[in-house]
């Protein structure tokens, strides 16, 4: 089974080895349902206001691979470096989420309209209407023995 890299990239901040294994536990954890799609993980730090105290100035960029897709990037900025991991562990779930979804509801769409005696559901799901002529009203429609509502 092919296990997913995890690259910390530190930026302009000092990292330490309970930082790094806090991001690895975060990361692994939020993506352990796509574990095996994901072929690696890039984590970059970053100190926006340098030395200068100010809030949210610490931002934690995560940007997952995985397979014959683009990169997926999140980032989370707070004024703590594990509020930031947090958070953008939390991003990046959603994120892988959203996107295999979409990837899975395509598929299925597709089988679906492929599939040998099943007719479209794009045929079935769009009523057969005449053009409508003269004005789109709903009185123009209605017949001459209808009661207005």
């Amino acid at each position: 089974m092919q296990t997913m890299a995890i690259r910390i990239n530190p930026g302009n901040l000092r990292s330490s080895d309970a930082i790094a294994a806090w991001t690895e536990r975060k990361v692994r954890t939020a993506l352990r349902r796509f574990i095996s799609r994901v072929t690696r993980v890039e984590v970059h730090f970053a100190d926006l206001n340098g030395p200068k105290q100010g809030k949210m100035d610490l931002r934690c960029a995560m940007e997952a691979r995985f397979n014959g897709r683009k990169p997926l990037a999140v980032e989370h900025r707070a004024e703590d470096l594990y509020a930031a991991i947090d958070g953008a562990a939390r991003r990046l779930r959603a994120a892988m989420s959203r996107a295999v979804n979409r990837v899975n509801s395509r598929a299925q769409r597709i089988a679906r309209t492929r599939a040998p005696g099943v007719e479209s559901l794009a045929l079935r799901a769009t009523p057969s209407r005449e053009p409508s002529r003269g004005t789109s009203s709903p009185r123009a429609h209605r017949g001459a023995g209808e009661a207005p509502e």
